[in-house]
């Protein structure tokens, strides 16, 4: 059984295509450097960008790609700036980028003046914690700006930036501790895309959770009151992270169908989210997609969790007593999701068909050894 399990996760860390991070951030990089080479005509600090990136250190130019007010000015994921190449913003931001990079700092831009960090052994990198009393820039300004419209005013009370308690740093730490335990390879694979956690307040304190949107590239953002223990923690980060993971794919290889359908999209009515919100009941096929790909993961980290609570229960207490809920709920969820998804291609690109398919037969051998 445990041989069985240890295949299925090396097949979701390191699929060529799909799981493999090395692999999404190479193609995320070529794309990135073609769409500079040709925005580069009569733009001098453009030109210069795709030089400096082209050429300088690797590891130094691959936490360019991942920044979430790069890809964001560049791609126009969150912003339109590059909509206007001449536009005081734009030269702004590539100015600045183009000074990090010459400066030789590591790590991302945005995150630059960031001083509390988590340093987990298992994740390729530190994963930089946001400061807001982060002195004023044009990536602080987008990336404070990216949270207020992307997430924070859409929350049910508005949410607020704050600097992270200790206690939240080390609960961080520990949830990758044990995200490691178990699932190493599955932890790299995961954490390589996170790069970045900004922490939230709000005044409705029932609210509790986490909120990863695509548009803010490699960042997730938490409310504190999720992390009473360390297989919370665990479970949050290997969620978000994967959805971090799909943002980076949606970037590099075209997940999802661009252009101009005719009509809209069908609706997808997850059967745990009725009685709620209509924004939170009826999914596009979009978001249906995305929480698949989180669950078929879910489901082998609480398949690990049941094999492995009590070797791991003296390092990290026991598990929530819950926990067998939720793998019986990831189980559900994804299988239900699958089944939505079958007749719903319309959105999928060639290369989401094919990522569909290949997490459905993971899905059916993760059953298979349940």
């Amino acid at each position: 059984m445990h041989d069985r399990l240890d295949s299925m996760e090396t097949e979701l860390a390191g699929h060529p295509a799909f799981g493999d991070a090395q692999s999404i951030f190479d193609r995320l990089r070529a794309g990135v450097l073609l769409f500079l080479e040709g925005a580069a005509k009569g733009r001098p600090l453009i030109r210069a960008l795709h030089q400096e990136l082209r050429d300088g250190p690797h590891q130094q130019a691959a936490a360019v790609f991942a920044d979430p007010a790069v890809l964001s000015g560049l791609l126009g994921r969150s912003s339109n700036a590059m909509a206007n190449p001449g536009s005081e913003e734009s030269e702004e931001l590539v100015a600045a980028t183009l000074r990090h990079l010459r400066s030789g700092a590591p790590g991302l831009p945005t995150a630059a003046g960031c001083q509390l960090r988590a340093r987990p052994r298992c994740a390729p990198h530190d994963i930089a914690l946001w400061d807001p009393a982060l002195p004023q820039s044009i990536f602080k300004r987008s990336f404070e700006s990216a949270f207020d419209k992307s997430i924070g005013s859409n929350l049910p009370r508005r949410a607020r930036l704050r600097r992270p308690s200790p206690a939240l740093v080390e609960a961080v730490e520990r949830g990758c501790e044990l995200l490691a335990a178990l699932l190493p390879e599955l932890a790299v694979s995961a954490l390589a895309h996170l790069r970045l956690i900004g922490f939230f307040s709000i005044k409705d304190h029932r609210y509790v959770g986490q909120v990863t949107n695509i548009s803010i590239s490699s960042t997730t953002f938490l409310h504190g009151a999720h992390w009473r223990t360390p297989w919370l923690a665990a479970e949050a980060l290997l969620h978000e992270a994967l959805h971090c993971k799909l943002g980076h794919l949606t970037l590099a290889r075209g997940i999802y169908r661009g252009g101009g359908n005719a009509g809209a999209p069908p609706v997808i009515r997850p059967f745990w989210k009725r009685g709620q919100h209509v924004s939170e009941a009826e999914w596009t096929p979009m978001r249906a997609f995305a929480a698949f790909h989180v669950y078929v993961h879910l489901a082998l980290f609480w398949m690990r969790v049941e094999r492995l609570e009590a070797r791991l229960a003296g390092e990290f207490e026991a598990p929530p007593a819950s926990f067998r809920e939720s793998l019986r709920a990831a189980f559900d969820r994804a299988d239900y999701l699958r089944r939505a998804l079958e007749d719903v291609d319309r959105p999928l690109g060639s290369e989401g068909r094919l990522m569909f398919a290949w997490l459905s037969r993971v899905l059916q051998r993760l059953s298979d050894s349940a």
